[in-house]
């Protein structure tokens, strides 16, 4: 199983800013001995969609460094019901596919948004799985598998997640897990957590396309950020039970906390802690 990084551990949007450049984090990486890194587009093209890299060279930099994008992040709400806003989300999404495609991607993520007012959840799952209809042939002509995170406010866990990829009926949408949001969500949505990751993982058989492994610990009812093999996940159960399961992906990391002072020193013990997990679980094969 390969091992890949999200770039936010260097920075996010609504928090502090990456303060290096896409370049920079990538060559970073590659030389600490990642797999692979997902790119946010935030960090690639500003609002207004203008490219701030060149795909091609950025591209080149990803084969000349040897590693992967294994998968682009963009999230993009298509619960809304304005006919011109929803025709341009759809627009966006399928340029984001491009994008993932040029930059060989072979995930573009999403998630489902909020709710307009007076909207009920039915009506905005309904949306979401007819906007990714009309996204389903760019992604099956460009190769690139549309990932459905748990993220936003209605993917709160596995049962949205599958009522949506069962209503799109394409293999080329599937689901992304992300255990510190399983929980979150479930708190914000619910005040209770009625689905856990390890059941998220189980319901999810089949259906995934991507990780997002977060380590969390509950405190005061409520989950925080934990560094892999730190928190109450158990990492390594998890992606054993993630493997058993016929996932064939690859296994990536995000980084939830604040930014730390030393980026590289951070992920340098993430990919060192996950190297060790993998080892000792293909050995035990």
């Amino acid at each position: 199983m390969k091992i890949g990084i999200h770039t936010n551990i260097y920075g996010r949007p609504g928090g502090e800013g990456a303060k290096m450049a896409v370049e920079d984090m990538i060559r970073e990486l590659a030389g600490i001995g990642y797999d692979g890194v997902e790119l946010p587009i935030w960090s690639l093209l500003t609002p207004q969609r203008e490219e701030l890299v060149d795909r091609r060279s950025l591209r080149h930099l990803v084969e000349e460094v040897g590693i992967e994008v294994f998968a682009m992040g963009g999230y993009t709400s298509l619960h809304v019901t304005e006919p011109q806003q929803r025709r341009a989300n759809i627009k966006i999404l399928k340029e984001n596919l491009q994008l993932a495609s040029d930059l060989g991607a072979p995930v573009m993520t999403t998630d489902s948004g909020g709710l307009t007012p007076g909207q009920s959840p039915e009506e905005a799952l309904s949306l979401i799985a007819d906007g990714l209809r009309q996204c389903v042939e760019t992604a099956e002509r460009l190769n690139v598998k549309i990932g459905l995170e748990n993220h936003g406010r209605l993917l709160y866990g596995s049962e949205p997640q599958l009522k949506i990829i069962g209503a799109v009926g394409s293999r080329q949408v599937g689901a992304i897990i992300d255990p510190w949001n399983v929980v979150s969500l479930q708190l914000r949505a619910f005040g209770k957590v009625k689905e856990w990751p390890w059941q998220t993982l189980q319901r999810l058989k089949g259906r995934l396309v991507h990780t997002h492994l977060c380590d969390y610990r509950m405190v005061k009812g409520q989950p925080r950020f934990a560094y892999p093999c730190e928190g109450q996940l158990r990492m390594r159960g998890f992606i054993e039970t993630l493997k058993a399961s016929g996932y064939a992906g690859n296994i990536g990391i995000e980084h939830k906390g604040p930014r730390p002072e030393n980026p590289k020193a951070v992920a340098r013990e993430i990919q060192k802690r996950m190297r060790k997990i993998i080892s000792e679980i293909e050995h035990a094969d």
